[in-house]
């Protein structure tokens, strides 16, 4: 009787004992999808300029500054870089004004990255309405083993300021590039072009060892709006600077392909034309 009376109480011990509470909650079927997308959407948004998407990495503070203005600025500008290395770029802009950046590379195998965009050399470039004023950053690399030299183009402007004919024109900083071709039994031409706002040409002149080159880059308007160099083959160190309007003498002391740039340091189009004689 004591041993039936022992095996009740233990039995109903163990029966008000309670389980361990599962704490998972299980949502609605609805609301699970609706959770899942939501988880999605933050996850895959993005690509607007100034997102963290765009940056791929924090800003130092050991780049180089380029300060512009509230009215905005357009740059051209060479740029060395040493062989396997990078140089890195910091500059402001505003929410709604017009970013234009791009550059050229002779070796063709150099990089610009601007955050989590990669940017083509020699081609069009990248154009963007910022959407968040910040610092913005940008990297040069030369992925080749000797020291090279970049042509970096950029633009930030507002929108509102342009005038028509800038809005008309081929794209700020463009990059031309043209063999200069005499006629038959010709040392001299006259070429007339028009370059981009903030945009070059590159006139490519093949010429030899004991050859003298004579040219003038005429140009209606201010000398400091136009800038010209000459660059031999096989370096990229500029072996002649000019402006406009003087005529130049430049002495050939190695065979091949030689560049001639005209720089457009302006805001707008602007037409040149070069008076080249080769002797």
């Amino acid at each position: 009787m004591r041993k039936i009376l022992l095996s009740s109480l233990l039995l109903s011990f163990l029966a008000c004992k309670e389980a361990p509470k599962d704490t998972t909650t299980t949502l609605p079927a609805k609301a699970a999808e609706g959770l899942a997308a939501s988880s999605k959407e933050s996850t895959d948004s993005g690509g607007s300029l100034g997102d963290a998407e765009m940056e791929s990495r924090p800003i130092s503070g050991k780049e180089e500054r380029i300060e512009i203005d509230k009215t905005g600025a357009s740059l051209v500008w060479e740029q060395e870089v040493a062989g396997k290395s990078s140089k890195d770029f910091v500059f402001a802009a505003r929410a709604g004004q017009l970013l234009m950046l791009g550059f050229t590379d002779d070796t063709n195998i150099g990089t610009m990255d601007f955050g989590k965009v990669s940017v083509e050399p020699n081609g069009d470039g990248i154009e963007y309405t910022i959407e968040i004023t910040k610092d913005y950053r940008f990297t040069v690399t030369n992925n080749s083993s000797k020291s090279t030299s970049f042509r970096i183009y950029l633009t930030v402007d507002n929108p509102a300021s342009a005038t028509a004919e800038q809005k008309m024109a081929p794209q700020a900083g463009a990059a031309q590039k043209e063999t200069v071709q005499f006629a038959k039994g010709e040392s001299s031409v006259a070429l007339t072009r028009t370059i981009a706002a903030s945009g070059s040409i590159d006139f490519m002149i093949n010429v030899k060892k004991g050859n003298r080159m004579s040219f003038t880059i005429g140009y209606d308007m201010a000398d400091a709006d136009i800038q010209g160099f000459v660059t031999e083959p096989g370096s990229q160190d500029i072996a002649l600077s000019t402006g406009p309007k003087s005529p130049n003498e430049f002495p050939v002391t190695v065979n091949g392909i030689h560049r001639l740039t005209v720089n457009n340091t302006t805001k707008k189009k602007a037409t040149i034309t070069l008076y080249l004689d080769v002797e």
